[in-house]
């Protein structure tokens, strides 16, 4: 399924195709993935990052800057009004776009347990851009994350948006070392896309959470898989009988077992 055309330019390609990847996940939604054969990509709301998708600082203070400097009330409504339209796009963007995010590293790191899981039930799946690229289907945007100071850079005021997406504050998250794959839902101009999504969209009909599942071959997909580093021996035994069941390599240990 992977895509003939040349990538979205929000979206920044690594020099090797083959560079790997992390996903660092807990046990129950790893269980999951496995079970239902699906890769469960979530809207940009549902992450921790509270300027997920959202304009930097230093935008604002242009958008007052060319404000404050208008020649007259009409020319400062007028980029009063696009501001706040292209705020409300980008807020509205996340909130339909949806996201897997994987770690480019060539081996597991340790430090990325805490951040991605929330205990020791946890296990970590290692590919490579290219797979990934050829599991999803074509629409899938995918690409390297961009840090910066969200306090004093800025991205172009007429971005985009996906660049809202793509981008991230370096002092907080540039130690994740994001690769991340966006599905926006197809226009219906294009009908297999849009069907395609549409057989592959859920919404929760009590708490409105909304998720994207494609369907993916994770026995494709996965080249190796780590255990976190303090797993019991039932989880243990847990992952080891699955990966036979779903023609997944045998798990290894985590590195951070040696500390």
């Amino acid at each position: 399924m992977a895509a003939s055309r040349p990538p979205h330019p929000a979206f920044p390609q690594p020099a090797d195709p083959d560079t790997t990847l992390w996903r660092y996940m807990d046990l129950p939604k790893f269980s999951s993935c496995l079970e239902f054969g699906r890769l469960y990509m979530p809207t940009a709301a549902e992450f921790r990052d509270d300027l997920e998708g959202t304009v930097p600082s230093a935008n604002a203070a242009w958008w007052e800057a060319q404000i404050a400097a208008a020649m007259s009330d009409e020319q400062r409504g007028i980029l009063a009004s696009n501001r706040n339209k292209l705020a409300g796009l980008a807020g509205m963007f996340g909130r339909n776009s949806y996201i897997s995010c994987w770690r480019m590293d060539e081996a597991e790191t340790p430090t990325m347990w805490p951040i991605y899981t929330s205990g020791a039930p946890a296990v970590a799946i290692k590919t490579t851009c290219a797979k990934l690229r050829a599991a999803l289907p074509g629409y899938v945007e995918m690409g390297m994350v961009t840090y910066i100071d969200y306090a004093t850079e800025m991205l172009p005021p007429m971005a985009n948006m996906y660049t809202y997406l793509m981008h991230k504050d370096a002092g907080r998250f540039r130690i994740e070392n994001e690769f991340r794959a966006i599905a926006l839902p197809p226009h219906e101009s294009n009908p297999a896309a849009h069907a395609e999504f549409l057989a592959n969209f859920f919404e929760h009909p009590n708490t409105g959470t909304k998720i994207y599942a494609p369907a993916i071959r994770f026995s494709e997909l996965v080249d190796a898989l780590v255990m976190h580093p303090e797993i019991d021996a039932t989880n243990k035994r847990m992952v080891r009988d699955l990966c036979p069941q779903y023609g997944l390599p045998l798990p290894s240990h985590s590195a951070a077992r040696q500390r």
